[in-house]
């Protein structure tokens, strides 16, 4: 007799699992006893002024920002740095903005976050600063600039990503960089166009020898005509544009996805110049002024210096007037073989990598890498720049435990832990657990233990009437309104009536509360018909703004 045998899903035990391994390995031994014991004393260092804007942020922000990079200009011990963000007082742009700085200081660093969608929000914000300066200058707009020091990884579907934040998603960049250093070399298309730049006349040549043998042949069999030549303008500009797409293509990922300083500064800068010839190159082919015969004649030359051009060989006035555009074209070919043929030399790109090991690549080379608490488990067993630092977002949802995995990576000095005690605590689905403690955030045990933190005290996000419940009773009435929240044009009566100002508290006595029929959930389907009815009001009269619903 055959017996069935059923599988259930329970939970989802890896995040446990980690958190029992890491509390039973020894890593970074001196954070951890930071961490333990520490020491309530106020930084000795004076905070210097450094050469990077904060001018985004209000005084408090800037004041965190500036407090945290003192911090790790302290190499003699480590520390543990507590940053409070009570809501609207702008904590993720603290965060990212300090994260830029120390990226642009040389600093290794581990950014985490308790849920994929925190982590999300908080590389967008920094991958945003990274690319603003390139996207408001006219002048930097198409000049290629690397992504490489941003890395995130983790579950693809979880982190639910889209637009820009792919550029420093680790499969994304893995399947990006397979494609030039992987089968195909980078190498390759270097050659490609250097060989149609140096060879076009005698490929032409040879293309229209076998072009005029095919015709004749087909001319014998059909009695016909014979068919229309192919122009050599027509030629190069097919072949230029064959070889060099693919090129400009791989010069562009090879210098997103990979760092400036792993090239090498000199070589980055010229696949910068080499692109913007390319363009010009193109631009100037397409032209229609281009004479045929002398375009031929000029390919045909062999280039000799970078200073090379046609008013340097003679030519009369009317002749050097005329021929402005070949000069042009000269210039261009010149430069451009020059650094195709220093990159492909310079150039110490390995080839034929495997998935694996551009993977590696990736690790190896970033300086600053997202990843949830429980992901950052998978940076014990890669090869990475050793970081200085941890940055823990969202810190007091975190639960102790569990932040033992990245505070336990080797070569962490300092950690810096942003949160609020006052907002949600770790999601817990034991009781017992529960009871026992085992939700309490290392900010809420450090904060307890009445370890300094740095208060961001101006919220920008609540009307003042909204606000001051919360300030008076969770902040000791520390947190400031900003100017746009007291403006008189922030307040919005979107339904009439003294009962809905910017706060009101609406009793719904003849509510039932009873279990759902698929969960242990509870509902309240009174309640449920007074929001929804209050919604659908609001939708009426005001179109055009947005609300939030938020529940238990």
């Amino acid at each position: 007799m055959r017996t069935s045998v059923f599988i259930v899903f329970l939970i989802n035990v890896i995040t446990n699992s980690r958190i029992w391994i890491s509390l039973h390995k020894i890593g970074s031994m001196k954070i951890l006893k930071e961490v333990f014991s520490p020491v309530t004393m106020m930084d000795e260092i004076q905070t210097k002024r450094l050469g990077v804007s904060l001018t985004s942020l209000n005084d408090s922000q800037a004041d965190a920002v500036l407090s945290c990079i003192s911090t790790m200009k302290c190499e003699h011990r480590s520390t543990v740095k507590l940053v409070r963000g009570p809501p609207g007082t702008g904590k993720t742009k603290t965060v990212s903005t300090l994260l830029c700085v120390l990226l642009k200081m040389n600093y290794n660093i581990v950014a985490c976050a308790p849920t994929n969608v925190a982590i999300a929000e908080l590389s967008t914000r920094v991958l945003k600063l990274v690319k603003e300066p390139y996207e408001l200058d006219p002048g930097m707009r198409n000049s290629l600039y690397s992504l490489g020091d941003l890395l995130l990884f983790g579950n693809n579907e979880y982190l639910q990503l889209d637009g820009d934040l792919k550029e420093i998603f680790l499969d994304y960049r893995v399947d990006k960089l397979a494609e030039f250093l992987g089968r195909n070399s980078w190498k390759y298309y270097f050659i490609s166009l250097i060989d149609v730049l140096e060879n076009c006349v005698s490929q032409y040549d040879i293309f229209m020898e076998n072009a005029s043998k095919s015709e004749s042949e087909a001319v014998k069999e059909s009695g016909s005509g014979r068919c229309s030549g192919h122009s050599f303008l027509k030629f190069i500009r097919e072949r230029f544009t064959d070889a060099a797409l693919p090129l400009k293509r791989c010069i562009t990922t090879l210098g997103t996805c990979l760092t400036a300083d792993f090239l090498l500064q000199h070589n980055y800068k010229n696949m910068s110049i080499l692109l913007g010839l390319l363009d010009s190159f193109e631009c100037v082919l397409s032209r229609d002024d281009v004479v045929e015969e002398e375009l031929k004649e000029l390919f045909a030359e062999e280039v000799l210096n970078k200073n090379a051009s046609l008013s340097s060989r003679g030519l009369s006035g009317n002749e050097t007037v005329k021929c402005h555009s070949l000069d042009l074209f000269y210039k261009i070919r010149c430069e451009s073989l020059i650094l195709l043929k220093s990159l492909s030399n310079d150039l110490n790109l390995p080839g034929h990598m495997d998935t694996g090991e551009i993977r590696d690549l990736c690790f190896s080379t970033a300086s600053l890498i997202f990843c949830t608490a429980s992901s950052s488990f998978k940076l014990h067993s890669v090869v990475t720049k050793q970081p200085q630092l941890v940055v823990i977002d969202e810190a007091a949802q975190l639960k102790e435990s569990e932040s033992t995995i990245p505070l336990q990576l080797s070569g962490i000095q300092h950690v810096f832990l942003i949160g609020d005690e006052c907002q949600l605590p770790a999601m817990i689905h034991s009781e017992v657990s529960e009871i026992a403690g085992f939700g309490r955030s290392l900010f809420e045990r450090l904060s307890a233990a009445g370890h300094p933190k740095h208060l961001l005290n101006m919220q920008f996000r609540m009307h003042p009437e909204i606000s001051f419940f919360p300030n008076s009773i969770f902040y000791l009435s520390d947190i400031l309104d900003a100017p746009n929240v007291k403006d008189h044009n922030y307040e919005k009566h979107c339904l009439p009536g003294p009962m809905f100002g910017p706060y009101s508290f609406i009793s719904v006595s003849n509510g039932k509360e009873e279990f759902d029929d698929m969960s242990h959930s509870r509902r309240n389907l009174m309640e449920v018909a007074v929001v929804l009815t209050i919604v659908q009001n609001l939708f009426k009269g005001m179109f055009f703004f947005s609300f939030q619903c938020v529940h238990p």
